[in-house]
């Protein structure tokens, strides 16, 4: 695969990549003080883990164990994009659309999460997401409402997106 890498920071490594197969995975940081967030357990390279494990959304999606600390993920192949929110306690949430649009900045926005949600959101994220909103909106005629992933997408004239889907729950259980 190839990738975005950053160097010379408090979080060095790779940011983004595609690879052979057409998958592209991009990451960003959770909200989170990052004395709190290196005390959490977190998957060590899971973006490199993903492109070299999996040629497709679904793929990657089965590798749910992996999904351990606090992060956001965009997957997409040729004909499918996943946005995931994974949270401290490594529950996570997933939304998918089908040949359309997700996107994200550093803050939750999917139900389902609210424990992982900090008290208060960064002013920085919340405008570069309402930033991408409205242009995803004007572009395509279509938006990701704030705290309704996916099941809320909608075309121009109010019609369901024919690729939107439910957000998913899923929570680590402890065997025992």
């Amino acid at each position: 695969y190839a990738g975005l890498y950053a160097e010379g920071n408090d979080e060095p490594g790779l940011k983004a990549g595609i690879n052979d197969q057409g998958l592209v995975a991009v990451s960003a940081t959770a909200s989170i003080p990052r004395k709190a967030l290196r005390a959490m357990p977190a998957t060590k390279g899971l973006l490199a883990k993903l492109l070299a494990g999996s040629a497709t959304v679904d793929e990657a999606l089965r590798h749910g164990e992996w999904f351990l600390g606090p992060r956001y993920l965009l997957i997409a192949d040729r004909t499918k994009v996943a946005s995931i929110e994974i949270a401290s306690e490594g529950s996570y949430r997933v939304a998918i659309a089908d040949r359309s649009v997700l996107y994200h900045t550093n803050h939750y926005v999917m139900p389902g999460l609210e424990g992982a949600k900090p008290k208060r959101i960064g002013a920085s994220s919340l405008e570069r997401y309402r930033r991408v909103e409205e242009r995803v909106r004007a572009r395509h005629g279509v938006a990701l409402a704030r705290g309704r992933p996916a099941r809320r997408l909608r075309r121009r004239g109010g019609r369901r997106s024919p690729g939107a889907r439910r957000p998913v729950d899923h929570a680590r259980h402890d065997a025992g």
